[in-house]
C-alpha cells in the first residue's frame, strides 16, 4: 500500500512539474511575441478628447458647480471658445476615471495620437496637465489644423490616414471617439466610447478600451476585431 501511496505521490509531482513548464513555456512565448509585435507592429491609437476620456464644463452652469462640490480632481482653465472675464478661468474639467494610467501603460506598447476639434488653446491645456512632459502623444491634429467649419458645419469626421499616412498601417488603427459621425472616413477603425459628460467616479470605460487594446495588439488587422467591441451592427450603421 505504501508503494502504491508512493507511486502516485511521484506521478502527482511529475504532472505538476509538468503542468508547471508547459504554463511557463506559454507565458515566455506570449511575453517575447507581445514584446516583438510591440516593436515592429505597434497599434496606432487615435484619442478623441472631450466626452471620450475627459469632460468639461462652464463654471458659471450651476449643475457645473454641483459637480465640482461633490467631485473633486478638476482643474480650472479658459476655453475660449466662450466668454471669459480677463485671465479668470471659465472652465472646470475632469479626466475619466483610469483614464491616465491606462495611457501610460498602453505607452509601453503602442503609438498614441490625438485627433480633437476642440481649438489649439483649449488642447494646449488638456495636454499641459494629460501630458505635461509630451511624451505620450506622437501627433496631436485640431480644429486650427482644418478649413473653418470642417468639424461644425461640414462634419467630415476624422480621417486617421491624416495621422498614420500609409495605408498599409490602417490594419493597426484605432480612433477612439465618442461620436459615430467622427468614423466616416474609416468607419471599420472606429471603436465607440461611451460618452464621458457627467462625473462618474465609477466609469470602467478606460478598462474596457484597454481589453480592446490587449486584444486588437495580437491581431493582423484590426477591423476584423473591433465590430466584437462596437456591436456588428455599427460599421454599417456609419457607412
Amino acid at each position: 500500500m505504501m508503494v502504491i501511496t508512493a507511486f502516485l505521490w511521484k506521478c502527482v509531482n511529475i504532472m505538476f512539474w509538468m503542468y508547471t513548464c508547459i504554463i511557463s513555456v506559454g507565458i515566455l512565448f506570449l511575453t517575447v511575441k507581445f514584446c516583438y509585435i510591440a516593436r515592429k507592429r505597434p497599434l496606432h491609437l487615435v484619442w478623441d478628447l472631450d466626452a471620450t476620456i475627459i469632460s468639461s464644463h462652464l463654471i458659471k452652469e450651476e449643475k457645473t458647480r454641483s459637480m465640482a462640490a461633490n467631485h473633486s480632481g478638476y482643474f480650472a482653465h479658459i476655453d475660449d471658445d466662450f466668454p471669459f472675464d480677463d485671465c479668470y478661468p471659465n472652465t472646470y474639467t475632469w479626466f475619466r476615471p483610469h483614464a491616465r494610467w491606462v495611457l501610460w501603460v498602453l505607452s509601453f506598447f503602442t503609438v498614441q495620437h490625438v485627433f480633437t476639434a476642440a481649438q489649439k488653446s483649449y488642447t494646449n491645456n488638456i495636454l499641459e496637465r494629460l501630458d505635461p512632459k509630451r511624451k505620450l502623444f506622437k501627433i496631436v491634429l485640431h480644429r486650427n489644423h482644418f478649413p473653418e467649419g470642417h468639424f461644425s458645419r461640414q462634419r467630415l469626421g476624422k480621417d486617421v490616414l491624416l495621422i498614420v499616412e500609409e495605408q498599409p498601417l490602417l490594419a493597426r488603427t484605432i480612433l477612439f471617439d465618442d461620436r459615430e459621425r467622427n468614423f466616416k472616413h474609416r468607419p471599420l477603425n472606429g471603436l465607440l466610447v461611451r460618452p464621458y459628460k457627467d462625473i462618474d467616479p465609477w466609469d470602467w470605460e478606460m478598462l474596457r478600451l484597454l481589453c480592446a487594446c490587449i486584444w486588437c495588439h495580437f491581431t493582423r488587422d484590426v477591423r476584423d476585431i473591433l465590430p466584437k467591441f462596437n456591436g456588428a451592427a455599427t460599421p454599417k450603421k456609419i457607412q
